[in-house]
């Protein structure tokens, strides 16, 4: 009887043939790869180079003013709030005054407002710093770059 032992290429020892781990081209490969990376790379330098100097272009912002601008937009934000009160910047809303208080700015007016019983709101004559508290609201205001108004 012909017994026939099958062996897999696992079972073999190392031939000179085999011995060899690496291809005869992995490192013409890998530099290959590199060039390719540094390839891509650049491309993307390119495209950030070419796209942050557009963006600040388009927007209108200036390296060195754009802190500047962020803070004060954000301070001038910040001082317009009073309570849960709506302000609206250049309107006066005529008529209805509960009190007139001279010397005042805008975070005194809304300050007095918020704790005096029955003011439903103010105008503020920003050159004049005059307050008018009011008792109730019109519901129409006159178009003034020269008071600011709220109202609950």
């Amino acid at each position: 009887t012909d017994v026939h032992e099958y062996r897999s290429s696992w079972d073999e020892s190392a031939s000179e043939e085999n011995k060899q781990v690496d291809p005869p081209n992995a490192e013409v490969a890998l530099s290959l790869i590199k060039i390719q990376l540094i390839g891509v790379a650049v491309v993307l330098l390119l495209i950030l180079a070419t796209v942050l100097p557009l963006t600040f272009i388009l927007t209108g912002i200036s390296t060195n003013t754009t802190a500047t601008a962020r803070i004060a937009k954000s301070f001038e934000l910040q001082s317009l709030i009073c309570g849960n009160m709506k302000v609206f910047e250049s309107a006066d809303f005529s008529g209805n005054d509960l009190a007139t208080l001279p010397s005042m700015n805008y975070n005194t007016c809304c300050a007095s407002c918020l704790t005096t019983a029955y003011c439903m709101g103010f105008t503020l004559n920003n050159t004049g710093q005059i307050c008018y508290q009011k008792k109730s609201i019109a519901s129409t205001s006159r178009y003034d770059v020269n008071f600011i108004s709220a109202k609950y």
